[in-house]
């Protein structure tokens, strides 16, 4: 069974560089249709469908504020903001920042280059465990719900990175920067969920 969660948020640029304040715009915890095998691919397919939910509301931000018709009056739709995917499975974060990533499944290869179709290496951050909010959406853990009431009444964000190139300055025009948050956890359909231990 393959347990999904993602939560999109949003925050100053400052987020890059410290533990800012965020909202919350959009979130979803849900039982995904696919089989998968394995808990890289689970995470890949709660990616994906995160990335899509997050670009979408970035679409719709941009239609919102600006205007997006180009000098023939036709509709010209881009990223309003600048959009970071979140995640603390180290293996995804290694696959996705790849150019050739080095993948025996074929659907988790597939999930991976539908990322990297609306993402760059730059847009992707790996998180420690316990900064990635998402867990809750997919687990059912007393100090996991402990922990998430605090930062639910004042949401923020806290984004590590190993890769020096990261910890560069990052600019942008609008002042705002659109965030995914996700988790995912695959169990063998013989245990139940409340059984699970994690697997990342």
């Amino acid at each position: 069974m393959h347990l999904a969660g993602g939560l999109v948020l949003i925050g100053s640029p400052d987020c890059l560089e410290r533990k800012a304040e965020v909202s919350i715009l959009d979130w979803k915890s849900a039982r995904s249709p696919r089989v998968t095998r394995s808990t890289l691919a689970s995470e890949a397919n709660s990616m994906d469908e995160t990335v899509d939910r997050c670009t979408y509301i970035n679409y719709f931000v941009a239609e919102l504020l600006y205007d997006c018709r180009d000098h023939h009056g036709r509709l010209c739709i881009e990223r309003a903001l600048k959009q970071l995917q979140c995640t603390d499975c180290k293996s995804l974060y290694d696959a996705v920042i790849s150019e050739n990533p080095s993948l025996t499944e074929k659907r988790t290869m597939i999930a991976v280059r539908s990322i990297q179709d609306f993402i760059n290496e730059d847009e992707c951050r790996w998180v420690p465990t316990d900064v990635m909010w998402a867990d809750i959406l997919t687990k059912e853990d007393m100090q996991l719900c402990v922990s998430f009431q605090p930062w639910l009444s004042r949401p923020y964000v806290m984004l590590v990175d190993e890769r020096e190139k990261h910890k560069c300055e990052i600019l942008t025009i609008d002042q705002s920067v659109l965030l995914s948050n996700m988790d995912a956890l695959h169990q063998p359909s013989c245990h139940t969920y409340h059984n699970a231990v994690r697997l990342t």
